[in-house]
């Protein structure tokens, strides 16, 4: 017994380490802003769901894809549809445990759902103001930078700004703040730098001006912003302020969806859509982290008894147990696979 005791023990313990590491996912939802977080003891938070089309179509199906089955904090940066439309999907697919907003007052149709389902759902709801923390175990810090007391002119000005720290690296999430926010961020003193920086209103000329981008310092910077969008984003000087501090920068509208995995030290990034197990070859399935040649030799086998249905059936291979699973998830998908029969020539 105290042997069996000791291979559990061991089992859990490499289950932990393998997880030991923080996944931001910046979703590809078109012009809007979606960011899901799931921490290193499976904490998750979403800021923002992106319009409301993404919301059904982008956000709903890759929580599912990853296996989400409720979300612990969903963050509203400020009221506008390109920001909130799509947490109305999300608040009808998901148990939320607490919703986080800036409170401005806001009269749309849209910004009226969102509140009304949070209400009629009985949701916790909660406007912080700076200097507060937010509290997700498996991160060391997520504190609120912003809005203050006293509101800002404009909605964007008083989005809530988040950074998220883990070990030695940091995350910034501005919304759609703008140059009088950022001006009140750099007077408060509050520590602003980051090693990823969500780029602040989709790379737009009103935000992120060079004395805000030198004091979070990123070296990366995400841009959301739908491809060939009617605003012409991101705007040339943004794109010029960022080269200046020597960032890089990552787009949805040219990288897809950005999956950036940190063990508190070091980052990989993971651009574009997760691999479709289906249809991926031999080489690419063996490129994933902790896969290799035979492991990928296996999950080709198995593929040709038939199509996955679920990338929980990987755990139906020998060698793949729920930690390496959990290391997969968000890079690996199973595209839906028609019903019937398969005819053979």
């Amino acid at each position: 017994m105290k042997r069996l005791g000791g291979c559990l023990l061991l089992v859990l313990l490499l289950a932990q380490t393998a997880w030991a590491h923080l996944d931001v996912h910046f979703l590809d939802v078109g012009q809007g802003d979606s960011i899901f977080i799931i921490t290193s003891q499976e904490q998750t938070m979403l800021i923002d769901g992106g319009p409301e089309d993404a919301g059904w179509e982008v956000v709903v199906p890759y929580l599912e894809d990853l296996g989400v089955e409720g979300l612990d904090v969903v963050v509203a940066t400020h009221p506008h549809a390109d920001h909130i439309g799509g947490l109305l999907a999300v608040l009808e697919s998901f148990p939320v445990e607490r919703v986080i907003a800036d409170g401005q007052l806001h009269t749309t149709r849209t910004y009226e759902r969102f509140l009304t389902a949070v209400l009629e759902k009985d949701i916790p709801f909660h406007t912080p103001k700076r200097g507060e923390s937010i509290a997700l175990a498996g991160v060391d810090e997520i504190r609120v930078l912003h809005p203050g007391e006293d509101f800002l002119q404009g909605l964007n000005n008083n989005s809530v700004v988040l950074r998220l720290v883990y070990k030695d690296v940091a995350f910034l999430f501005p919304g759609d703040l703008e140059a009088p926010g950022e001006e009140v961020l750099l007077a408060s003193g509050l520590p602003l730098g980051a090693q990823v920086l969500k780029v602040a209103h989709h790379g737009s000329k009103t935000s992120s001006t060079l004395g805000f981008l030198q004091a979070a310092s990123p070296r990366i910077g995400v841009i959301q912003v739908g491809v060939d969008n009617v605003y012409g984003l991101p705007d040339e000087q943004t794109l010029e302020n960022l080269e200046a501090l020597g960032t890089t920068v990552l787009r949805t509208d040219e990288k897809g969806r950005i999956l950036i995995r940190t063990d508190g030290r070091d980052w990989q990034v993971f651009l574009g859509p997760p691999l479709d197990l289906n249809e991926a070859n031999l080489g690419e399935i063996q490129a994933l982290p902790g896969i290799g040649p035979v492991l990928a030799q296996r999950i080709i086998a198995y593929r040709e008894k038939g199509p996955f249905r679920s990338i929980d059936e990987l755990t139906r291979i020998w060698g793949i147990g729920p930690a390496r699973l959990a290391e997969l998830r968000g890079l690996i998908t199973v595209k839906e696979v028609e019903a019937g029969c398969v005819s053979v020539p």
